[in-house]
């Protein structure tokens, strides 16, 4: 078996209501680090809360919180949002794989389960997450000495929008203000490449580097998911250097004001603000 290249014994969290799938799991893999086991998706959370695992394999088909109940509650937590998802169900169809997809999970098995299948898509969710750890830890520096618990809370509490990048350019972090403005789920915006929701993002990049005294005086257009434009402005910030690089994004809406400005400039003598896309 090919070593798991992560600095510690990463922690696979499986959960499943059928103890014979666990123990065929778990004999699975054997070897890939800490294996820890929940029957029920309550369970799964409380577990995932207290230490926060690397790696998720879930069911969906259990009684009370289901699979996709569970995903969506950890993609809505800030703590957890980063964590690998891999959907372990007997349910084969598309639209089912499609659903879990979209909630941010990062793979789909059918059982049964094949060993060296599940072992290589094992292996390739770990080798993932030292880069999104090194990225957490990037955007923790920015809040300390606070804990995080009061940085989740802040983040997730603030009215502008909140939304952090990876180096790759995927968003590790949205706050509830970011999902209004966007008009989407955390389980849609995690994982996702920023540019598909910030076509503007490069061009606010480059200007960032270049010119950042100019960004205070620009107004950006933002498509919603359902179709609506809305005028932002935006500032930005980035800690830790290549892979380990986070970018956060402050954004405000600023749709009213501009419509009050536009309708001034309609005045004699008046030039209406530039807004930019």
């Amino acid at each position: 078996m090919a070593e798991i290249q992560i600095d510690r014994e990463p922690t696979i969290l499986i959960v499943d209501d059928d103890a014979g799938a666990i123990q065929v799991l778990g004999r699975m893999l054997a070897g890939f680090g800490r294996l820890r086991f929940a029957t029920r998706g309550e369970d799964a959370l409380s577990l995932s809360r207290q230490a926060v695992p690397d790696l998720v394999l879930l069911d969906e088909g259990m009684p009370g919180l289901s699979g996709f109940d569970v995903c969506r509650a950890m993609k809505a937590d800030p703590t957890l949002a980063h964590v690998p998802v891999i959907f372990i169900t007997s349910f084969n169809h598309p639209d089912f794989e499609a659903q879990a997809l979209r909630l941010g999970a990062v793979d789909f098995i059918t059982k049964p389960c094949v060993a060296d299948v599940l072992q290589a898509r094992v292996r390739r969710a770990l080798r993932g997450q030292p880069h999104a750890d090194a990225a957490l830890r990037a955007q923790r520096e920015q809040w300390q000495p606070l804990d995080d618990s009061r940085v989740a809370d802040i983040v997730a509490a603030a009215a502008d929008a909140v939304v952090s990048l990876d180096a790759a350019g995927r968003i590790v972090l949205i706050n509830a203000a970011a999902c209004r403005l966007l008009g989407v789920s955390p389980g849609q915006a995690l994982g996702a490449p920023a540019r598909q929701r910030l076509p503007f993002l490069d061009t606010l990049l480059v200007r960032a580097a270049t010119d950042p005294a100019t960004l205070d005086r620009e107004t950006w257009t933002l498509a919603r998911a359902d179709g609506r434009a809305c005028a932002v402005e935006a500032s930005l910030s980035c800690l830790g250097e290549g892979t380990d690089q986070i970018t956060t994004l402050m954004l405000r809406d600023v749709t009213q004001r501009l419509r009050l400005t536009l309708a001034h400039a309609d005045a004699p003598g008046q030039h209406p603000p530039e807004l930019r896309t």
